[in-house]
């Protein structure tokens, strides 16, 4: 066998140990589809499934690859889901060998433990072909399972057949890294197209939804306002002093101060964002913005307004007062006040935020993640 450097398979050569002659088969490929093959014979075309697995009239292969009966019976050739069938049942994956007779790879997942979902215990099995769903999944290099497209024209999948790959991963990457790097998700369903920027987000809401309800229940504002508003001051926890202080919220720290006067605020570590005050978690950061009172805000009717202070009156006003109006006289009160750059169109930010929250929630809960 002849291989490219993206380990395709270019040609075959086959010399029988009866014979003095070797025949050689070329294949021609095209964006990782196998088109046809020449060979001193003539050349052959080959129509495939939405898997890329060569097809006859009608579907050839059951869903984990077995033979139906009239598919190509003799091994040596490009077989199920793009694998190379060196013998009956035995599939060149790419990273390692599938059998699909059993259904399942040979070997476990090069990409090891890592790869494995903490909360989709399908991904435990680091034997299993498609995250155990190969109607809607599949799995062309033998390390991921990726969506398999079914739009119009049959598209055959939704991913690259060959993503570049490096196993054994290298021992420093993040699983997010990994993830992002393989187009691997988390949330098949909520994220279709394994985009990193939306997994990221998926990410975000998925690790801090308990604290965020927690608080909500505690505190009565709704934990996808909440979300929203750590969401926006935060960019999705991408931020420097979310990432380095746990400040989600953007609560400032004065030059030379300890905590800013901010409930739950504790010392900064060396490497924190300067100018920004230090928590222990989103929670804590959230609590703050809601619960720490300031003789320097106005409001009226109160002394010391907080956070949460400004919601419960304006929404006592005006039961149904917006997302954007409540945030928009937070800010007003004191949080971003009046003159400062970031004050206009405070409310409306966290509003647009928050739809975005909210139509990632509903999959997550729908998906049984939340």
């Amino acid at each position: 066998m002849l291989y490219d450097v993206k380990g395709q398979r270019v040609a075959s050569i086959l010399c029988p140990p009866w014979t003095y002659t070797c025949s050689t088969t070329s294949e021609v490929h095209f964006k990782g589809r196998l088109l046809g093959e020449i060979s001193q014979w003539g050349a052959m075309y080959v129509s495939e499934d939405r898997l890329g697995s060569p097809s006859g009239v009608g579907g050839v292969y059951y869903p984990y690859g077995e033979n139906i009966g009239n598919a190509p019976m003799d091994p040596g050739g490009e077989g199920f889901a793009t694998y190379y069938e060196d013998w009956y049942g035995q599939n060149y994956a790419d990273q390692r060998y599938y059998n699909s007779i059993g259904g399942r790879f040979l070997t476990p997942d090069p990409g090891g433990i890592r790869t494995a979902d903490p909360k989709n215990p399908t991904s435990w099995n680091r034997y299993a072909y498609a995250n155990g769903d190969p109607v809607n999944f599949n799995d062309p290099a033998g390390a991921f399972g990726c969506p398999v497209g079914y739009g119009e024209g049959e598209e055959i999948v939704d991913c690259e057949l060959s993503p570049p790959m490096t196993y054994p991963p290298n021992p420093t990457e993040t699983a997010a890294a990994f993830n992002d790097a393989h187009g691997y998700t988390a949330f098949p369903q909520c994220n279709p197209t394994g985009s990193p920027s939306e997994e990221a987000d998926l990410n975000f809401i998925y690790s801090n939804y308990s604290a965020a309800s927690k608080l909500a229940q505690e505190s009565g504002v709704n934990v996808n306002w909440l979300l929203a508003w750590a969401a926006e001051e935060s960019g999705y926890g991408s931020s420097g002093q979310a990432n380095n202080n746990n400040n989600f919220v953007n609560e400032s720290l004065p030059s030379g101060g300890v905590t800013g006067g901010w409930v739950n605020a504790v010392t900064c570590p060396s490497d924190a964002s300067p100018g920004w005050a230090c928590f222990n978690s989103l929670f804590d950061s959230l609590f703050a913005a809601l619960y720490t009172e300031h003789g320097s805000w106005s409001y009226s009717g109160q002394s010391t307004p907080s956070g949460l202070s400004v919601i419960d009156a304006i929404l006592a006003a005006n039961p149904s007062a917006s997302i954007s109006d409540v945030f928009q006289g937070v800010a007003d009160a004191g949080f971003d006040p009046p003159g400062t750059p970031t004050n206009a169109g405070y409310g409306g930010r966290i509003s647009n935020v928050s739809k975005g929250v909210t139509k990632r929630v509903d999959c997550l809960k729908k998906e049984g993640d939340l």
